[in-house]
């Protein structure tokens, strides 16, 4: 009867297989690796809270002044509003070639680090400790 309970025991305190399988890479329309991963949306919503903070205080300090120069009270802040824009969209698009250049370049970077690896001799991977 111990001997079952022993037995019980360790199977209970057991290590399980907690190993996942490797991910697959998501594939582009040309068949390289897309870049995946969620945009940053805090990071998103600081930027443009802290715009629209900037514009409303740019409103306020050139009203007075827009109103007289130009005779238009909001001249300014439809100027800088539309440079936001702009940067926004320039920002989102640099945003965009740049993840997938570094994407590009990491997938090279691996292969490459691989390849000089594997011509190593037995002897060079003894001395740098590989199992």
């Amino acid at each position: 009867m111990p001997q079952q309970e022993t037995k019980k025991r360790r199977s209970m305190f057991a290590r399980k297989n907690t190993r996942r399988p490797p991910r697959q890479a998501a594939k582009g329309s040309d068949g390289a690796p897309a870049a995946t991963g969620r945009m940053d949306l805090p990071f998103l919503i600081l930027t443009i809270l802290l715009t629209v903070m900037g514009l409303v205080m740019l409103f306020s300090a050139s009203f007075p002044s827009a109103n007289y120069e130009t005779g238009d009270p909001a001249y300014y802040l439809k100027r800088q509003g539309l440079f936001a824009l702009l940067g926004l969209a320039a920002s989102i698009t640099a945003q965009f070639f740049a993840a997938k250049a570094s994407t590009g370049f990491a997938a090279d970077l691996r292969q490459a680090v691989f390849d000089h690896i594997q011509g190593f001799s037995f002897t060079e991977l003894d001395t740098l400790g590989a199992d």
